[in-house]
């Protein structure tokens, strides 16, 4: 069943978003001085370094491209699918933080509850975990182009 996006699903998506614009900046950037060193250094000519330059501006643009295609238009679809699917088991976890015991101290707690669904491992926040049971069945909010998971509800 196809609905529209809400304000907190066009967050998650433009959020996802942040991981096609940082990865090719950091590449981009990485590339940048690595170039000028090597011109500065004078072991690239001017010419060969504006070439690398450019070579390494389309390689970032073309991997924001392919990052961000799908995301992009699910954002303008302005769509999402409902998918119906039961719940196999819950999941809890008492998990602890990283590094949060160092030189001694008491590890801090962090609960973790999951729905199994499909033979995948969903994590889902307490007031969800609580709400259902094993055999019952959910809505799944899932973005059409690029498969992104936006929520799950209670039928």
């Amino acid at each position: 069943m196809h609905t529209p996006l809400t304000t907190q699903d066009l967050k998650e998506l433009k959020y996802t978003c942040r991981y096609g614009v940082v990865i090719p900046l950091l590449l981009f950037l990485i590339g940048f001085i690595l170039i000028l060193m090597f011109h500065i250094f004078e072991k690239l000519s001017l010419e060969f370094a504006a070439i690398a330059l450019l070579v390494l501006f389309v390689v970032c643009v073309a991997i924001a491209f392919l990052m961000l295609r799908k995301l992009v238009q699910d954002i303008y679809q302005g769509e999402k699918i409902m998918e119906c699917k039961k719940i196999r088991s819950k999941e809890y976890k008492a998990d602890y933080e990283a590094g949060s015991g160092a030189i001694g101290g008491k590890m801090k707690p962090v609960d973790a509850w999951y729905l199994i669904i499909d033979n995948a491992r969903y994590p889902v926040n307490k007031e969800l975990f609580d709400g259902v049971g094993e055999g019952d069945e959910v809505y799944m909010h899932i973005a059409p182009r690029s498969g992104e998971l936006l929520g799950i509800t209670i039928v």
